[in-house]
């Protein structure tokens, strides 16, 4: 076997070795134009997006305006019908109107004269009578016995070819993509969520007025009841499983938040940060009963109740709770804004931590030491406001500015997809409720219903 030394005597000076240096180094040159090729790409298909969204949105534009067409086309032929029915039917009852005065005053002048009638005179009315009675008889005859009815048959069409796609348009890539080559078979992508049936749910009292309604936050109880709170109103509602308002309850000041703490009770937060305190309250009776206060030493907007504590915090700072009130430790502290942290939520083993921060415009992720470990930031997450946990672990963010619902994986790094727009009726949301039994998802925002979307 030859000496290494020896065979490489010289070596660093052969062509060769220069060769393959200078290879590696142009290598590393394409290499690194092409991450920057990437990253700008990158970018520049977030706008893309956007151009595509708002393409999408005028193509919903477009059929709106066909359909309105279409609407406004089938009602003047229902006027036009209206309209010749009422001609007919008018003239029908003036014919009839007339015969019947005729008829009516010759039966009037014989009763008159009865007895007293000549020959002559009956002999004339007999040949009217006849007259008549003829033409009432061929005037039956004609009109059709009937009511007249008016019904509208929707064109199946229609509703054929739009239930038979799929998307408004064809998406495609160029050029097209090939497989990754560190990706192996076994690999599998997240499951995107998507909405499969759409619901509204009214929960306007009979004293509100319409519009005036904040659905603020709300929360599932295990008996498949809804609290809601409204920070307009000042109100607390509670909800049966069918989301039919069947008790309410004002509050003194206007809520900010809202958790369970048990089968029936919840715990609400208020919007005035001089407060600094949670009022209890239960539903067990299916009425809203007001029971005890905490009173803590700082102001209280979000609230979380997880494994027999309260993670409660103010605008700046996440705090964890005995129920007693008695504070553990500040989780997390973040004074660069005043709504730094909007709202959170955590992941069922208690280890992650999901929040909104409204400022930034951005979801914050923490570990369970309260550590920042990713922060995610997308064209549709403006002023991000609700969070809740999927049954899978991933996450649903609302945005009350962009007025959409993202699905977000359960590191909190990577937004899945836009899964519902203002198209499909998000409207300012503030909050969301996740009904893992049902897999049906509950927005809440500025108007008089609740809108449910069933996410699987």
């Amino acid at each position: 076997m030859d000496h290494i030394p020896d065979v490489a005597k010289g070596f660093s000076r052969d062509k060769t070795f220069q060769a393959i240096l200078s290879n590696i180094d142009k290598l590393m040159k394409q290499l690194k134009q092409l991450i920057a090729r990437r990253t700008r790409n990158k970018e520049s298909l977030i706008e893309t997006c956007s151009e595509i969204i708002l393409s999408i949105k005028a193509t919903r534009q477009q059929l709106d305006e066909i359909l309105n067409q279409l609407e406004m086309k089938t009602i003047e032929e229902m006027d036009r019908l209206m309209l010749s029915l009422n001609n007919t039917m008018k003239a029908q009852i003036d014919n009839c109107n007339g015969l019947y005065e005729e008829m009516n005053n010759i039966q009037d002048t014989i009763g008159e004269r009865s007895g007293q009638i000549s020959d002559t005179l009956a002999f004339i009315s007999h040949k009217r009578c006849k007259e008549k009675i003829c033409e009432a008889k061929n005037l039956l005859q004609s009109l059709v016995e009937e009511d007249y009815d008016m019904k509208f048959t929707p064109a199946e069409e229609i509703e054929q070819a739009l239930t038979g796609l799929q998307v408004l348009g064809t998406m495609t890539i160029t050029p097209e993509l090939t497989a990754h080559p560190n990706l192996t078979s076994s690999e599998t992508p997240e499951k995107v969520l998507g909405i499969q049936e759409m619901r509204r749910y009214n929960v306007k009292l009979q004293m509100e007025n319409p519009g005036e309604i904040s659905t603020n936050g709300m929360v599932l109880l295990e008996s498949g009841n809804v609290v809601l709170i409204d920070n307009i109103n000042n109100n607390v509602k509670l909800l049966n499983e069918n989301r039919m308002v069947i008790a309410q309850r004002r509050l003194l000041s206007s809520p900010h938040d809202i958790c369970a703490v048990g089968n029936t009770r919840v715990a609400v937060t208020f919007s005035d940060w001089t407060k600094k305190e949670i009022q209890f309250l239960d539903t067990a009776t299916g009425k809203i009963e007001s029971q005890d206060k905490l009173k803590l030493k700082h102001s209280c907007y979000g609230i979380v109740h997880h494994d027999g504590k309260l993670y409660v915090s103010s605008h700046y700072a996440i705090f964890v709770h005995e129920m007693d009130g008695t504070q553990l430790k500040v989780l997390y502290e973040n004074k660069s804004s005043k709504y730094a942290i909007f709202r959170f939520a955590i992941a069922d083993d208690a280890k992650t931590f999901y929040i909104t921060n409204k400022n930034s415009n951005i979801l914050m992720t923490l570990n369970e030491q309260g550590k920042l470990v990713a922060t995610l930031a997308d064209p549709d997450l403006k002023f991000p406001s609700g969070v809740c946990v999927a049954a899978d672990g991933s996450v649903l963010v609302c945005c009350w500015e962009s007025q959409t619902v993202l699905h977000v994986d359960s590191e909190g790094r990577k937004k899945l997809a836009t899964i519902a727009r203002n198209c499909e009726g998000v409207l300012s949301p503030w909050c969301l409720c996740y009904d893992r039994k049902s897999s049906e998802l509950l927005i809440g925002g500025y108007y008089d219903v609740l809108l449910g979307l069933t996410v699987r």
